[in-house]
């Protein structure tokens, strides 16, 4: 008798696990279903998820003007006067830039490490645009005055906006920008 009370507590147990186990696998491959993939040096200007895979990049942690700032080699430009701190290379990884009226988030994840950089004060008007730059990199233009970087690798991230940018964007960013923002840019690549 208690054999038998012990095999069907047993297979309760068993099927409620494997219930809770196929739910959550489901739920987690719909959550994580990507969206189209996103070439390089792409404009976007649509709401909506996009992803694409990165291979492993060098990354390096730079001293300019007292300020210091992670960057990946192939994504960022190191500009005059920059030292060099400490540097690493990140593992291959895969991104996920997600859209909304409101939010823009830029994550990447190589597996065992994930960092995610967003706008919280997305506000798009007419003209906005999103560019997927080379690597790990991203410029977000909401139409008006405000100009976004978004770097985001496995290990760390970066949200700037116009005002703390320390490079120029890419010549296809600048060719979309109004005078009024491209005036607010740094002149020293």
């Amino acid at each position: 008798m208690a054999w038998t009370k012990l095999k069907t507590t047993t297979a309760i147990v068993a099927a409620s696990l494997f219930a809770v186990c196929t739910t959550t696998l489901i739920a987690g491959k719909l959550i994580q279903s990507p969206g189209p993939v996103l070439q390089p040096e792409t404009f976007i200007t649509t709401a909506g998820v996009y992803h694409w895979s990165n291979a492993a990049a060098i990354g390096q942690l730079t001293l300019r003007n007292n300020k210091t700032r992670s960057i990946t080699l192939g994504t960022s430009q190191q500009p005059r006067g920059t030292t060099v701190v400490d540097s690493w290379t990140n593992a291959p990884s895969e991104s996920k830039l997600t859209i909304r009226s409101n939010e823009v988030k830029f994550v990447t994840s190589d597996g065992a490490h994930s960092a995610s950089a967003g706008i919280t004060a997305w506000h798009p008007g007419p003209n906005w645009f999103i560019y997927r730059a080379k690597g790990m990199r991203v410029w977000a233009y909401d139409g008006d005055r405000g100009l976004w970087m978004l770097t985001a690798t496995p290990r760390n991230s970066e949200s700037s906006p116009v005002e703390d940018i320390q490079e120029p964007p890419p010549v296809a960013v600048l060719e979309r920008l109004p005078d009024g923002v491209k005036k607010t840019l740094p002149k020293d690549p």
